[in-house]
């Protein structure tokens, strides 16, 4: 149970960070990347809520507050080493160039991040 709880709360400390991701992020394509992701990862937590007695009300923890102001202020592709050490997916499309290299595309949808 205390499993699950975790996975639930990481799940949706994952989807506050992806839609304070998506709220700052300037270009479309990227914006709704991360709305995706914050959608994977409430579906994600909706299915570990299944192994739950009692649902929680999840209020996101302070370091990921903080995380969501910092992204805030300074935008995404700044805070991209911060985001990549919580473990938010997708932050690789600020690696680098703005382009993508020829032949390697960045993701565009949930199913394409990790390829």
């Amino acid at each position: 149970m205390q499993e699950a709880l975790e996975r639930w709360r990481s799940e949706k400390t994952a989807a506050y960070l992806s839609g304070a991701v998506a709220a700052a992020e300037p270009d479309p394509g990227n914006a709704a990347l991360f709305k995706q992701m914050a959608a994977a990862a409430e579906e994600q937590a909706a299915i570990f809520a299944g192994d739950l007695k009692r649902i929680p009300d999840f209020v996101p923890p302070f370091r990921a507050r903080l995380i969501a102001g910092l992204v805030g202020i300074f935008g995404p592709r700044a805070m991209r080493p911060v985001l990549s050490a919580t473990k938010v997916r997708g932050v690789s499309v600020y690696d680098g160039k703005r382009a993508a290299p020829a032949g390697h595309p960045w993701p565009k949808t949930v199913e394409e991040v990790g390829k």
